[in-house]
């Protein structure tokens, strides 16, 4: 398990191949939200997806990387954004 964020639990896991080891990362960051009292929630949320983009930058030179989960954004946002700049590509892309 990953505890990148408190309550927020993430999972990476190592997949033997022949050949080669890939990393698997399971997540589900919190979606953001709108209003006046978002603020601490969102902070938390963009820390969150930091930790993961890092995470998913190290596995990548490391060997082939699986992202699954719910980003809970769109691909416009920043959050995509690290993946793709982490050296992911966009399976639905």
């Amino acid at each position: 398990l990953l505890h990148l964020v408190p309550g927020r639990p993430d999972l990476r896991a190592e997949i033997a191949l022949p050949g080669a080891t890939a990393t698997a990362l399971v997540v589900h960051p919190e979606p953001v939200r709108l209003g006046r009292a978002a603020g601490e929630r969102n902070a938390r949320t963009a820390a969150h997806a930091d930790a993961l983009a890092a995470e998913a930058r190290a596995a990548v030179a490391a060997g082939p990387v699986l992202v699954l989960g719910d980003l809970n954004r769109a691909p416009w946002q920043r959050e995509p954004r690290l993946f793709t700049e982490a050296g992911l590509r966009d399976g639905w892309g």
